[in-house]
């Protein structure tokens, strides 16, 4: 069994100076008491606020004379023990132990048996029910050898409200009434040395935040939610603690090791790996990471997706669930230090793209096909545009009576009407699982003009053997349900895709 470090639950009252006394009786030395907390009694409701009671006498004034004045004090705790509030004074009266008669001091009295609390709740409400042994009807009157006790029994009703006292989790820094990912981020960027005001993460009050501080935080919050103090099967057990399919902070990374979750907190959202395809941060947003996120856009990383993900399309700080070319340009609008996400409570986000232009596209397809022919699709924009920097899309088939046409290739064909032909240091990325393609210039703020009915990729599919009927490929463009196709002018300005005009493929009996 491991204990830790003892947690003062009063402010420290510093002992008074030296008092020198007469001793008339020579019962007891003199100065016995001096101000004391002592005979503490503690008990725990159901919501698991901590209720601590006791003898006080602070408020003696006379640390000479044979009477002891005290009262009855209550102070408890939200977090687990960790902080206190100011204590309340509990009697009503203060009792003394020997008013009239000195001979006969407190010592003599056996208070500490009659002296306990205990606690219930109630509809959210913390019911604490201390007893305590009470001398202020006592007027000190002598006690023989058979009247060892004095005083009477008083008890109390001390209510903490759900309202005004909620329980805050020992690790809830940041008192939303959970111990969550927000909490645990804290405490990594606290021992990261990034964040400030960290003293209530000192879990095991040694002074400092560090690694120690980890185990307690989880060993102290048995109901944490995974994957803090669960085990964890794979990353996104860890990233992903709310389960709506987005990383949870792009400035932390994790990983799931040995069962339990480890994470890293990043200097920058869209620092997601290293150089030469390493998954781990390094502390820089670079090129590296640019291409870590094309590579986890084709399916080539080894890397866990989640943490590919800096944020959204079209400058978002926020992730969106996704590795694709918006993270390609988080991390290249970082390098060049021009974005507006940051790790960090100043981290503001850079707002609503602005849009810049519009444009439809169209899907240009063979007019007729034969079941197990292959069908070529082009895309094309409708008209031209004055600043196109990068772009991705997204095609999907759907109809048909029967049978399925499969993805066959992605690809950009050598052509003169192409959107960046002639343009160097450009970059492109193709997905056939998820029917996806990228393409744009790494000079972040400098796009192309275009002319109409620019070229943008051709997709190639094969009919099954059973296809039969009118099937539809579609270029879906509505980021606001998750759809994949949008143009950048630049990295938060964006060309708006109004319209899409897919191409109809019939397909031969």
């Amino acid at each position: 069994m491991e204990w830790s470090t003892p947690v003062s639950i009063l402010e420290n009252i510093p002992d008074p100076d030296p008092v020198e006394c007469s001793d008339p009786f020579g019962v007891s030395p003199c100065g016995q008491h001096l101000p004391l907390q002592y005979l503490p009694a503690v008990a725990v409701d159901g919501q698991g606020r901590v209720g601590v009671m006791y003898y006080d006498t602070t408020i003696d004034t006379d640390p000479c004379d044979r009477n002891v004045v005290f009262r009855i004090q209550f102070t408890y705790s939200l977090d687990g023990g960790v902080s206190w509030e100011p204590p309340v004074t509990v009697s009503q009266f203060d009792s003394e132990s020997s008013p009239e008669d000195e001979v006969h001091p407190v010592s003599f009295v056996n208070l500490g048996e009659y002296f306990a609390m205990t606690s219930t709740s109630e509809a959210g409400d913390g019911l604490f029910h201390p007893i305590w042994a009470d001398l202020r009807g006592w007027e000190g009157e002598a006690l023989t050898e058979q009247q060892i006790t004095a005083g009477d029994a008083y008890t109390a009703l001390i209510t903490l409200t759900a309202a005004n006292d909620p329980v805050v989790s020992m690790g809830d820094q940041d008192s939303d009434g959970d111990v969550d990912a927000d909490d645990y981020g804290r405490l990594l960027a606290c021992i990261a040395q990034t964040e400030t005001d960290c003293e209530d993460f000192d879990f095991n009050r040694d002074g400092q935040v560090n690694d120690a501080d980890k185990p307690l935080f989880c060993d102290c919050n048995v109901s944490m939610p995974a994957p803090f103090c669960d085990t964890c099967s794979k990353t996104t057990d860890c990233a992903d603690t709310d389960l709506n399919g987005r990383r949870d902070d792009t400035c932390f990374w994790w990983e799931c090791a040995g069962g339990k979750c480890l994470g890293t907190a990043t200097v920058f959202p869209s620092d997601m790996g290293a150089p030469l395809g390493a998954c781990e941060p390094d502390t820089f947003c670079n090129l590296a990471d640019a291409l870590l996120a094309l590579d986890c856009f084709t399916g080539a990383s080894a890397c866990d997706r989640i943490n590919i993900d800096a944020g959204g399309p079209l400058g978002a700080c926020a992730p969106d669930g996704f590795c694709n070319l918006a993270d390609a340009l988080h991390a290249l609008t970082c390098l060049e230090n021009t974005s507006t996400c940051t790790c960090g409570e100043s981290a503001m986000g850079s707002g609503p793209p602005e849009v810049v232009g519009t444009t439809s596209l169209r899907a240009v397809r063979a007019p007729l096909v034969a079941a197990s022919d292959t069908i070529t699709v082009r895309v094309f924009t409708e008209t031209a545009l004055d600043n196109l920097q990068s772009y991705q899309l997204e095609l999907r088939v759907s109809g048909g009576t029967s049978g399925q046409f499969e993805l066959l290739d992605i690809f950009i064909e050598p052509r003169s009407d192409y959107v960046f032909a002639g343009v160097e240091d450009n970059f492109t990325a193709f997905n056939v699982d998820t029917g996806q393609m990228l393409s744009g210039g790494l000079d972040i703020g400098a796009g192309v003009r275009t002319r109409p009915h620019a070229y943008l990729a051709t997709y190639t599919y094969r009919a099954s053997a059973t296809a039969t009927g009118e099937f539809v490929v579609d270029i879906p463009h509505d980021l606001s349900i998750g759809d994949q196709t949008f143009l950048v002018a630049s990295f938060n300005k964006t060309i708006e895709v109004t319209d899409s005009t897919p191409a109809v493929v019939a397909t031969a009996p």
